[in-house]
């Protein structure tokens, strides 16, 4: 059925206003959703003649009729959510109930989807799904279903975000598309780290023992040693005796480029070594994959590429834990510097460019500038 403007012509995106000739040739307004219902069912009767062959007015005062039927419950479902709000304290949600249900019993029209709902002021993604719901089903699901749903859910996305590289956001979108199990998962809907997270998923998701630290650490130092200083990092140096990921630094002299290419020739030396395995991840200095151990245990490793001068910032940063180098970071403040995990920085008057970058190629030399103590790292709290 053709539309038009107040003009009489075709209907354009900026009109305000949309016209339409009734059976009798009257050119009359579309009415909005909320108008008397004896417009709405004018238009709507108009449209269904004009496009649907044979239709007649008892056609469509029935489906009128059982759509009228099915907003009633639709109410009674949200309003039943909204008390469910109030006695969970949750006022934020029933609010977003108690304004929605007043808008939708004024509604003058049957209300058909979830979508058209979400077309009226104050109603969301949330609330529409549940309409969506009710239409499907013929009602809304009990709180005791809705509990288990929501169990169920957070179960499953649990058990997907244990996969390397999978976030809670790509578990839960997996969840939606009607996957439960590891095994539902294929490869064409992996990334290569989520690959590679689902081909060692029992191995990866344990903790490390403090002993396979030690022996990749020294895997590695076989290797490069003789380039390249080796730090390992995290909470493993602070005598943790387990972790969740290997964190090495590799330190370069001055002089050599920090960069992918650098980084990536670094890690292939070690897959020759069969120190790594697989190597899924890059960025220009920092490498996310998985070390072998001599006893062949798989074992999440991640190595950071630093310039010797930096060393010392970045070994703080990554040792931790986050209150204590706070606690050095306003030290530096303090005293006129400023530290990050590139380094240490005497400040300048004027902009930043012209800072003073200290060398500190050891955590020490970050104490000595500082003028306070050395802590060891198993004292840090």
């Amino acid at each position: 059925m053709e539309i038009y403007n107040v003009d009489q012509k075709p209907l354009r995106k900026k009109d305000k206003e949309a016209y339409y000739y009734d059976d009798v040739g009257n050119f009359v307004r579309v009415p909005s959703m909320f108008d008397s219902k004896k417009d709405v069912f004018t238009f709507v009767m108009t449209c269904a003649k004009k496009s649907i062959p044979g239709i007649t007015e008892e056609m469509i005062r029935e489906v009128w009729e059982e759509a009228e039927e099915k907003k009633s419950i639709i109410i009674d479902a949200l309003d039943q959510l909204k008390r469910e709000h109030d006695s969970a304290a949750d006022y934020f949600k029933s609010a977003a109930y108690k304004r929605a249900i007043p808008q939708i019993k004024s509604l003058q029209i049957p209300l058909l989807s979830g979508e058209q709902a979400q077309k009226i002021k104050g109603i969301g993604k949330g609330i529409a799904a549940h309409i969506d719901e009710i239409l499907r089903a013929g009602r809304l699901k009990s709180v005791e279903e809705r509990e288990k749903g929501r169990i169920e859910r957070q179960v499953v996305v649990e058990r997907f975000t244990k996969i390397w590289g999978v976030s809670s956001k790509t578990a839960g979108e997996w969840y939606s598309q009607g996957l439960r199990e590891i095994t539902d998962l294929t490869d064409e809907k992996l990334t290569k780290q989520q690959q590679v997270g689902l081909k060692y998923y029992e191995e990866i998701s344990q903790p490390i023992p403090r002993e396979d630290v030690e022996a990749i650490q020294k895997r590695i130092d076989d290797v490069l040693q003789e380039r390249y200083s080796i730090h390992p990092t995290g909470s493993y140096r602070r005598g943790a005796s387990e972790v969740d990921v290997i964190d090495i630094i590799i330190s370069t002299e001055e002089g050599q480029k920090i960069g992918k290419a650098l980084l990536k020739k670094i890690v292939k030396e070690l897959e020759d070594e069969g120190v790594i395995s697989d190597a899924p991840v890059f960025s220009a200095k920092t490498f996310m994959g998985i070390a072998l151990t001599p006893e062949d245990s798989y074992r999440r490793i991640n190595i950071t590429l630093v310039p010797e001068d930096e060393t010392g910032a970045l070994l703080l940063h990554t040792t931790g834990p986050q209150a204590f180098v706070t606690h050095i970071k306003e030290l530096a403040a303090q005293q006129g510097y400023k530290l990050n995990e590139t380094g240490l920085y005497k400040l300048s008057t004027a902009i930043d460019e012209n800072d003073e970058k200290i060398s500190v190629p050891k955590e020490q030399d970050i104490f000595e500038t500082l003028h306070i103590d050395y802590t060891d790292p198993e004292d840090r709290f």
